[in-house]
């Protein structure tokens, strides 16, 4: 059962990490607040970058466990 949580989180963990990076985004230009958008493409970067190195972990390790 852990197996089965882990491999969730690692795989929806960048979707999420680029969803909130986007609203964030999205709210920063709605109310112009700087922070907010520096904030959310910190974040959807971020998602973007974990979900490269998923692929790379995957596609030349043959997984996670």
């Amino acid at each position: 059962m852990a197996k089965f949580f882990r491999w969730l989180f690692w795989t929806f963990a960048p979707f999420i990490l680029i969803a909130a990076g986007a609203g964030l985004v999205w709210l920063g230009l709605e109310l112009e607040v700087n922070f907010l958008l520096w904030a959310g493409g910190i974040t959807a970067l971020t998602g973007f970058g974990w979900g490269a190195i998923l692929v790379l972990v995957h596609s030349e390790g043959g997984g996670f466990d």
